[in-house]
């Protein structure tokens, strides 16, 4: 009977049970691992995602800026910032124009971000932190965001990559509108930032605007992929995988402006939309990574998958 270590996901630890597979105990070699190491043991599997050392040139706001700028990608992104004098220097002159988040370069789900009008309130943020809260950046808000009904939205967009750094994107995103209408002369956070839950979701096919952006996106993950395979300098294994969440802002133009990546993507959410979404999605990735041949690559000719590659 094969085994399982996932602590991601109850749908697909439900899913794997329902055809024959077991938990793996604590310690245990699974056949299969999909594991989220923050505050627990890292259990392994056969066929697993990538380990946190890998993952966290993405995951981590700071390094991520790091990363796309070694490798002369930093357009993918809105302009960011690693310290208020590199952000003081390019805005000279501009000290009453500014519209900029602070951002933990570690928070999820918007915990940790400011939004900020004012540079007198930015640099009063800055001082009040402690001194152990230096893992920040600073991100310029896209200028003129698209809208709908008046409110912004971000669009998480659920990516697979395969042990030779192959890269697959699920066809469908979340749009998730902002649960404020858009005011672009506040200076309240919460008409900048979207909470993690209590939103309102949209699929991405219900978008037709939208959909004529697929190929952008995935030209935007493909880049970021392929700086994290400068990176890790052909260290990966055949046997792992990893399942990521890219978050972007669209500007009134449809062109797409990278925010973050989570390595390690809410997988739980309740909203019926999304739950729908994400269960379809897991479906088929799982599908595919057990079908990885023996050499870990993912193959999508075989089946009808809704991944589509990167090229």
């Amino acid at each position: 009977m094969p085994t399982y270590h996932i602590n991601r996901s109850r749908f697909l630890a439900a899913y794997l049970d329902q055809k024959d597979w077991r938990p793996a105990a604590s310690g245990e070699l699974s056949d299969f691992a999909m594991w989220c190491p923050y505050g627990a043991q890292a259990e392994k599997g056969l066929v697993a995602n990538l380990p946190h050392a890998a993952t966290v040139h993405l995951d981590d706001k700071l390094k991520l800026y790091r990363l796309l700028k070694k490798y002369a990608c930093l357009d993918l992104m809105p302009p960011t910032w690693e310290s208020l004098n590199d952000f003081l220097l390019d805005k000279r002159g501009q000290a009453n124009n500014i519209r900029c988040f602070l951002k933990d370069a570690l928070g999820a789900g918007g915990q940790g971000v400011y939004y900020f009008n004012s540079l007198k309130k930015l640099i009063k943020k800055l001082e009040a932190l402690p001194d152990t809260s230096n893992h920040m950046v600073l991100q310029e808000a896209v200028k003129d965001p698209a809208l709908i009904h008046g409110r912004q939205f971000k669009v998480r967009a659920f990516v697979l990559t395969d042990g030779h750094c192959q890269t697959f994107l699920f066809e469908d995103w979340l749009v998730v509108l902002y649960s404020k209408t858009y005011l672009p002369e506040s200076d309240e956070t919460k008409h900048h930032v979207s909470p993690n839950e209590g939103t309102s979701v949209l699929p991405s096919s219900a978008l037709p605007t939208l959909n004529q952006c697929f190929d952008t996106v995935a030209d935007i993950v493909n880049q970021t992929q392929q700086c994290l395979k400068g990176e890790l300098q052909d260290s990966r294994v055949s046997s792992e995988y990893h399942l990521y969440g890219y978050d972007f802002i669209f500007d009134q133009n449809y062109r797409p402006w990278l925010i973050e990546i989570n390595a390690y993507p809410n997988l739980e959410r309740q909203d019926s939309i999304a739950k729908q979404l994400i269960q379809g999605m897991l479906k088929d990735a799982l599908e595919l990574v057990l079908g990885m041949t023996s050499s870990g690559r993912i193959d999508t000719s075989a089946q009808q998958s809704r991944f589509k590659k990167c090229q």
